[in-house]
């Protein structure tokens, strides 16, 4: 069960956050399709997966809230989340 919340001004505030993140991570978002709930980065060698998937959505959940707290409200009433727990890796 996903929720399809990233269109419109929002998937485009998604991707600002995740860029910003990823340039003060030594990270490149090479490809984000939001429509696929995929994207593809590159990142150093020495830097964990598990690491790079905890920063940005722990940063990112939190930016969008402080941004669409109004919006995001309405779809998770009861916890502050914007990610699944779990991601894919390949």
């Amino acid at each position: 069960y996903r929720k399809k919340l990233l269109v419109g001004r929002f998937n485009d505030a998604v991707m600002e956050i995740l860029s910003e993140i990823s340039e003060k991570s030594d990270l490149s978002i090479e490809v984000f399709e939001s429509d696929k709930d995929h994207f593809l980065i590159e990142y150093p060698s020495n830097i964990s997966v598990s690491s790079i998937v905890r920063k940005l959505k722990k940063e990112s959940m939190v930016k969008a809230w402080r941004l669409y707290e109004s919006m995001l409200k309405k779809e998770f009433w009861r916890d502050r989340t914007l990610w699944n727990d779990g991601y894919f890796v390949r």
